[in-house]
Formats: structure tokens, sequence, C-alpha cells
């Protein structure tokens, strides 16, 4: 039995003439963008033939990575670069390289991020209220 966010990969023969398939089934669309990255982690490492059959479902339901980002573009304990995030107190809007983000955190079945982090100033106090949520 797979869960909501949990899949099926399974590789069979299709037809007479050796043609192969492979399926991916889920409940839901996290579901399938899992096996999708679940199936290509396998190809890729040389881990899939015929006859493979996989039943994957996640342990937690939040499965989450602190950012520890400031509003001010900087990371706590960063060494690689500024927020894709916040800049200058602001909530930035690069919707492209936020998606590819969270692609990436996807392929490894992450399914969430914390906002800020816990050395939080207080202009990241007013990212969970009422008129900051909606823009995160």
């Amino acid at each position: 039995m797979i869960g909501t966010e949990g899949f099926i990969i399974k590789h069979c023969i299709s037809d007479d003439h050796g043609g192969s398939l492979t399926l991916i089934a889920a409940k839901s669309g996290p579901g399938v963008l899992y096996g999708a990255f679940a199936l290509i982690r396998r190809i890729s490492c040389g881990d899939f033939s015929h006859g493979t059959h996989i039943v994957e479902n996640p342990s937690l339901a939040l499965r989450m990575v602190n950012q520890w980002d400031n509003m001010d573009g900087s990371i706590e304990r960063g060494y690689a670069g500024l927020s894709i995030f916040y800049r200058d107190g602001r909530i930035l809007k690069n919707s492209r390289r936020i998606r590819d983000y969270a692609r990436l955190l996807a392929s490894i079945g992450l399914n969430g991020i914390v906002l800020n982090n816990v050395n939080v100033h207080s202009t990241e106090t007013r990212l969970i209220t009422k008129e900051q949520l909606p823009k995160v």
C-alpha cells in the first residue's frame, strides 16, 4: 500500500517483441515527482533492470531543511553566497531560481523549508505574521 507521497516503480516487458515499459504510480503529484527522481537515481547508479519493482513511502510527513537565511540577504554560517529568498529586508521574487531549488529539494525527498533561522532578528520575526506570511 502506498501513502499520499509514496510511489511504485515497476519495470516490465510490454510486448512480444521485447519492448519494455517502466511505470511510476502514485496517489498524488508529489508522489509521482518523488518516484521520477527515484527512478533517475536508480538508473544513474546502474540499479535498475527488468523485473524491478519498488514501493516506497516517506517515513515522515514533513521532511525539511533549515535555510538559516536572514532578511538582509546574508546566511548564518553561509559560505557559498547570498540568500536566494531575501535581500535588503525584502522577499525576492526570483521564482525560477526558487522553483529550481524546490525541485532540487524534492529530488532528495524533502518537502519543506524553514523560513528563518534560530538566531532570528526583529525583521525575520515578522515573516510568520498575518501580513508577511502570504508574501512568503
